[in-house]
């Protein structure tokens, strides 16, 4: 078993997949190491990927994320995570 495990999910506009995702993540990185972070940085979305993360990251404190108000791209997104 793993030490520890760092997921991370660089989203734009994900609104219908991000759910799925978080759902996926949370079922699957508990069976490999008890200490685990699932990240979602959001960039500059335009449609409700951002809200929809931030209600499913309430109650579960091993996901985090970050927002860009404005879209920088794969490589900023891939920086801020």
């Amino acid at each position: 078993m793993l030490t520890g495990l760092s997921l991370f999910f660089p989203c734009h506009n994900e609104e219908s997949n991000i759910e799925a995702l978080l759902k996926d993540a949370l079922q699957v990185a508990p069976r490999v190491t008890e200490n685990y972070e699932i990240i979602v940085v959001d960039d500059g979305s335009t449609d409700q990927t951002l809200p929809r993360v931030k209600q499913l990251s309430a109650g579960f404190p091993h996901i985090k994320w970050a927002h860009h108000a404005v879209c920088q791209g794969y490589g900023a997104a891939i920086r801020t995570g």
